[in-house]
């Protein structure tokens, strides 16, 4: 796979491009029932949203053969969809309310009976509040644990090479080389042998640019509340962009690094979520640099671990 791009500054909040032709699902795969009149685009983000609600890989309804009826788990996914467009259709105008994680929330069979630790009264006492910095003092916490304005504006390009590694629970865990090049402004190549959905490159190949040109963000922000992340408290800034839905960054309250950034995705059957996550920071020419940088939605899992990144000098 080679791939040559050129990215927005507003890559934060961008989603890939949708192509200018996108035909319903029904004319381009083969077997749909119940999900007619969907763009194509959105048949893999739909899947995944119900294999995360159910907590299982695309194997449990698929066989070898996608279309294929062989598994009754499809018939009964089926069953679900009309379901829940029918008590969304009753009780909330056509908007995607019930969905299947309402029910589900990551079991196959939705428990019936309510545990006795859910009850309200064992509930953990609230957690005093903490004051909250501004979402711009969070941000140069960030500049200055990077290595400053000054290192980050001599940076002109990198030329990086590692291994990447995709997960999807069907088979096993699959591994390859890769190059990166990344020159300033925005001058992008990737090299790799394996395939794996497009999205896991949005943070591979923007993280390095949107560390130039944090501070140019143009969009509402504000810090939101404290969670813990890896077992490191982080401030959590939302952004809220002018299209697409908030987007969530996790910044590391001692080191001011950032650990994630959390994304969510319309779909026709409920909200998917993804996540990417960035880990064992390096200084690459006075620049601290995640080594580490991994992809997670329903249907895949995918790691991108740097072995070398070399600057490019002018």
């Amino acid at each position: 796979m080679r791939i040559a791009a050129v990215l927005s500054l507003v890559a934060i909040a961008a989603v890939a491009a949708e192509t200018t032709s996108d035909p319903p699902v029904e004319k381009t795969k083969k077997n749909i029932k119940t999900l007619t009149g969907m763009p194509t685009s959105q048949l893999i983000p739909a899947m995944a949203f119900m294999s995360n609600s159910l907590g299982v890989t695309c194997s449990h309804c698929h066989g070898e053969k996608w279309e294929s009826d062989e598994k009754p788990a499809k018939d009964a996914a089926r069953r679900m969809i009309v379901m829940q467009k029918a008590i969304n259709t009753a009780h909330y105008e056509g908007k995607t309310v019930v969905t299947c994680n309402s029910c589900h929330q990551g079991h196959v069979t939705p428990p019936p009976i309510p545990l006795v630790a859910s009850a309200g009264w064992n509930q953990p006492a609230a957690a005093p509040k903490t004051t909250l910095p501004a979402a711009a003092e969070v941000l140069e916490h960030y500049v200055k644990a990077l290595g400053g304005d000054e290192a980050l504006k001599a940076a002109r390009g990198r030329t990086s090479h590692g291994e990447v590694t995709r997960n999807n629970g069907r088979v096993a865990p699959v591994s390859k080389p890769f190059t990166l090049k990344q020159e300033v402004p925005q001058k992008i190549t990737v090299e790799t042998e394996l395939s794996y959905p497009p999205e896991a490159n949005r943070e591979f190949v923007g993280n390095f640019y949107r560390s130039l040109a944090i501070r140019s963000i143009d969009v509402p922000m504000v810090v939101t509340g404290v969670e813990t992340i890896r077992g490191k408290s982080a401030y959590v800034v939302e952004l809220t962009p002018k299209e697409g839905r908030p987007e969530r960054l996790y910044f590391d309250r001692e080191s001011g690094l950032l650990l994630r950034r959390y994304r969510e995705r319309e779909t026709p059957v409920g909200v998917l979520p993804e996540e990417y996550d960035y880990d064992d920071y390096r200084v690459v020419d006075g620049v601290k640099t995640p080594f580490l940088l991994s992809w997670s939605r329903a249907d895949y899992h995918v790691t991108h671990r740097f072995d070398t990144i070399e600057p490019i000098t002018p």
